[in-house]
């Protein structure tokens, strides 16, 4: 879902940006997905040093690959991912005997680093729309309130510089509540600006999507007793 996803939001973006994109979007339904997937058996490493020789020459690998879109920069990405959160490669989801706290905490050290990457406007733009799907499902399902959560949305606050996708994902939950809390007619104007860009993009689903349920939430307001 992830990738489709990617794909329906940004019309053909270069070859690591689509693998960037499933990343991207991915981070903020981590939650979620915990609640349902298992977690991974294999071994958790302990996070590599970000100041040894190794690291610091796959980092300026990794970025000079993601700048220049070579398409090598699939492997560097989770190379990177694997060593700088010392999980089983691959895992993407939280292993099992990993605290979710902990899991989050070194997630965090490597979008760090990612976000000094430079990100073409047009994957920022579409983490925008699929972080607001993110922050409805988030305020649907929960939690909401969970100190893994906190720790997504305060990634690099720390260093005087919130992450990129921490404060897509911020603005997107910010979005949902407004949109939860919205009356008929500020759902409605929520609902037209959607509308507006499937003119320009009749096919793309994320926007059908948020489109939708704005519309939903509108008749909601309208039929309901409280009005």
């Amino acid at each position: 879902m992830v990738k489709a996803i990617a794909s329906m939001v940004v019309t053909r973006p270069p070859a690591c940006y689509s693998f960037i994109m499933s990343h991207v979007i991915g981070f903020s339904w981590i939650l979620l997905a915990a609640a349902f997937l298992s977690g991974c058996a294999a071994s958790i490493a302990e996070p590599a040093s970000l100041e040894s020789a190794d690291m610091k020459a796959l980092i300026a690998q990794t970025k000079a690959a993601y700048e220049a879109d070579d398409p090598a920069v699939t492997k560097l990405l989770d190379d990177l991912y694997d060593k700088v959160t010392g999980l089983p490669k691959g895992a993407k989801e939280k292993p099992e005997s990993m605290d979710g706290v902990e899991f989050e905490r070194r997630r965090c050290i490597y979008w760090k680093i990612v976000d000094g990457f430079d990100t073409p406007p047009e994957v920022i733009e579409a983490s925008r729309h699929g972080k607001r799907l993110a922050g409805l499902a988030l305020i649907e399902f929960g939690p909401i309130d969970s100190p893994e959560l906190r720790i997504m949305i305060d990634c690099g606050k720390d260093i005087g510089r919130q992450v990129s996708l921490s404060r897509l994902l911020e603005d997107g939950i910010a979005w949902a509540r407004k949109l939860k809390s919205a009356t008929p007619n500020e759902a409605r104007k929520m609902a037209r600006e959607y509308e507006d860009l499937l003119q320009q993009q009749p096919h793309n689903r994320t926007f059908r999507l948020l489109r939708d349920t704005a519309l939903w939430e509108a008749k909601e307001r309208e039929n309901s007793p409280d009005k």
